[in-house]
């Protein structure tokens, strides 16, 4: 922002702050999902965090501070069978229950490998964690991609 001091001098002064905590986590491996169930991923492997706590065990991350989040994140995965029907649903779930504003279906065409991805604004306290799920309406099994440019888990703390 431009500041004057009300004698005419001009200058720059710092505004918003950090976008931090913030999280980029990826899987280390593929990932098998069973037909008809629901899972959580496993982001297991991160490429920043800054801020927050990211447990590899559990796959779960907390902010450790309140506010908004700015959350993206895709999944591409490869399907054995276009049969039937065929759906997915990615799930950004805090403390164990889905958020609002933190679901994707996606229906994909006769193509098996195809990526699911969406984003969205959370509302977090300081004490609360968030953990990814995928659940595959398929006959056959559904495996992720574990490379980070198409799956990954993305959040940061938005400068309100």
């Amino acid at each position: 922002a431009l500041t004057t001091n009300g004698s005419g001098t001009l200058s720059f002064a710092t505004v918003g702050g950090d976008n931090t905590p913030i999280l980029w986590s990826k899987q280390s491996s593929a990932q098998s999902v069973a037909t008809y169930t629901e899972v959580k991923l496993a982001f297991n492997s991160t490429i920043l965090n800054t801020g927050g706590t990211f447990d590899t065990s559990n796959y779960r991350w907390t902010p450790g501070t309140a506010g908004y989040y700015q959350f993206n994140i895709a999944i591409f995965g490869r399907t054995v069978s276009t049969t039937g029907s065929t759906y997915v649903d990615l799930y950004l779930k805090r403390n164990g229950s889905n958020t609002n504003g933190g679901q994707a279906r996606f229906r994909p065409s006769t193509d098996t490998s195809q990526t699911v991805a969406f984003s969205g604004i959370v509302y977090s306290d300081a004490d609360d964690y968030f953990e990814v799920f995928l659940r595959y309406e398929n006959s056959s099994t559904l495996s992720t991609d574990s490379n980070d440019d198409l799956t990954y888990w993305q959040m940061y703390k938005i400068i309100t």
